[in-house]
């Protein structure tokens, strides 16, 4: 335990981070790529919600707004994993990144005409579109960095994401309210292009492949990791092989579905349970959600803009924060800390603080980026690359149904009047019922491994 917590240690840390941007240029340019489109969708995420938040239709509108940036994974999931296992990801993240610009000018408009149900239609064709990108980004990454720095690579772009997502809800917030909606979605959609052109220098990323430049520097890491890996290094190749030999030829195809691709991850029970682990987590990220988005709304009305773009720069910080600090806590667990975060849900809840409030979303962020960057790196790290695609699909499509199961509810109990904690009191009952399982299972394949 002690020297899986040491090298769990050794991955996080700013100093391998730093190391990983200078020595993997591909890696570098999805993640500048992902920088400059993340910014902008931030921007226009707070803008749509401030705007539907403003119309006065309610709790499920508030909640839809919600929905449309994410439940449209789900939906592609199909076929967004089928493309990355297929194609190019390089064109796939070009396509997406040129298609998406044009739509978010139409959503422009629809902003400038408050045509909120609108809005959010085109919000959610662009969302299915952006599935594709994200599922290619996530797929291409294995083929960009070593394995041993997969790890690094999802705990750097968590700490990005969340850097992100603060000066985005931020800049969002003013931008909306010095300038309108309309010109906050506006940048969004260049933002898209610059995205674009950081992309077209990547070289073909096609699956199976490997691009890995520097070749004095990476034999010398090798050399300098052989020893203190060779155990993990093991591990990770006997369960791919073990996957491999268990299953056809035809079952690892790229025409097989997603149902396919899980039968096939269940013969590695430690795969099957990273695949798993963000579903307690989707349905604790959307109560907290609602919880903060009404908290700012109700508590703070002439000033929610500023309050509700607090609030999520508070969680986004922390979830920068969580993958370096719990990963000494939990090194070797993808599922717990998902079931402190619904305490931390309850907190704000319970709050009549401003600063206890922003605390506990701080340490509710921090607890979901640890389980986000566990549980993808373990999928990066163990599952076979001919199905990582539409593994990665499946990954994102489990924790965004529980996400959008939780969030109807929450929402729907509360326009029937039943209030806020009813809902969000069901949902942490459902999360923590549905971790312990997953906890059991987790110790069950480590025992049986």
């Amino acid at each position: 335990m002690s020297s899986n917590t040491h090298q769990s240690a050794v991955e996080g840390s700013f100093k391998a981070m730093l190391a990983l941007v200078r020595t993997r240029p591909g890696y570098r340019l999805i993640l500048l790529s992902n920088m400059i489109s993340q910014l902008g969708d931030w921007l226009s995420y707070i803008a749509i919600s401030l705007l539907t938040l403003s119309s006065g239709e309610g709790g499920l509108a508030l909640a839809s707004a919600y929905l449309v940036h994410t439940i449209p994974s789900a939906f592609m999931a199909p076929l967004t994993g089928r493309f990355a296992d297929r194609y190019d990801r390089r064109l796939v993240m070009i396509w997406v990144a040129l298609l998406a610009s044009l739509l978010t000018v139409g959503m422009c408009f629809m902003a400038y005409q408050q045509q909120i149900w609108w809005l959010q239609g085109l919000t959610f064709v662009r969302t299915c579109l952006s599935a594709f990108g994200v599922t290619a980004r996530q797929a291409a990454i294995p083929s960009l960095v070593h394995r041993k720095e997969l790890y690094t690579a999802n705990a750097l772009s968590s700490i990005i994401w969340s850097t992100l997502f603060a000066l985005g809800v931020a800049l969002g917030g003013a931008l909306t309210a010095s300038v309108g909606a309309t010109s906050a979605i506006a940048i969004d959609a260049l933002t898209f292009l610059l995205s674009l052109v950081v992309i077209w220098q990547l070289p073909s990323l096609m699956p199976n492949a490997s691009y890995v430049v520097d070749e004095a520097l990476k034999s010398e890491q090798s050399n300098q990791h052989e020893q203190s890996n060779q155990h993990e290094q093991k591990e990770r190749a006997a369960q791919k092989n073990q996957i491999k030999e268990s299953v056809s030829s035809s079952e690892l195809d790229a025409k097989s579905g997603l149902w396919a691709c899980w039968r096939v991850a269940q013969r590695s029970p430690k795969l099957a349970v990273s695949l798993l682990a963000k579903c307690p987590l989707g349905l604790i990220n959307s109560a907290g959600w609602m919880v903060l988005s009404l908290y700012a709304a109700s508590v703070f009305n002439d000033n929610s803009g500023a309050i509700l773009g607090l609030f999520h720069a508070s969680r986004a910080i922390g979830t920068g924060v969580g993958p370096l600090v719990f990963q000494k806590l939990w090194p070797n667990s993808t599922i717990q800390s998902s079931l402190w975060a619904g305490l931390t849900v309850l907190i704000l809840l319970w709050s009549e603080s401003l600063w206890l409030s922003l605390l506990s979303l701080f340490f509710f962020g921090a607890l979901l980026g640890y389980t986000w960057v566990r549980s993808s790196a373990h999928i990066q790290a163990y599952a076979p690359s001919e199905i990582l695609g539409r593994l990665t699909a499946f990954d994102y499509s489990a924790s965004i149904i529980c996400q959008s199961i939780s969030i109807l509810f929450i929402g729907a109990v509360y326009d029937l009047g039943w209030g806020l904690d009813t809902g969000v009191y069901v949902m942490v009952s459902v999360t923590l019922m549905l971790g312990a399982w997953l906890i059991h299972l987790e110790a069950k394949a480590q025992v049986e491994h």
